[in-house]
């Protein structure tokens, strides 16, 4: 539960949230990407890309009690959307990709590069970015 101070610092952010400012979007407590500000009025934020509007006094979606929310950008949660986009443009590659195009040695580098870094055994983690 967050204290009060951190409310405060909260609602004091929200409360001075202006176009350009750059928010971070959550579902629950993962983040789901990035957005500037694009406009503000006296009861809603509304931030760039297509998506909801959100509630000025609180930073929850309008309309959705469960839905997103806006929260400020931390180093914490750069590193996370940084982590996700790069997850997006891999799927984006894989999705993409047509293994005809290219040579047997070809894809026999790649099959190496990526099973050198398969997924580690549960409870272990290789990767230290997360």
């Amino acid at each position: 539960m967050p204290s009060i101070d951190e409310v405060k610092a909260f609602q004091d952010w929200l409360a001075n949230l202006k176009p350009g400012d750059e928010v971070a979007i959550y579902y629950r407590t993962k983040i789901y990407g990035q957005r500037t500000v694009v406009r503000r009025t006296k009861t809603q934020i509304i931030v760039s890309g297509v998506g909801p509007r959100y509630k000025a006094s609180n930073g929850g979606e309008i309309g959705n009690p469960f839905g997103l929310k806006i929260r400020p950008i931390t180093p914490q949660s750069q590193k996370e959307i940084h982590q996700q986009q790069v997850r997006n443009d891999m799927q984006k590659v894989f999705n993409d990709f047509r293994l005809g195009h290219l040579t047997t040695e070809e894809m026999e580098v790649m099959l190496q590069a990526l099973t050198t870094y398969r997924e580690p055994p549960h409870g272990e983690n290789q990767n230290e970015d997360e």
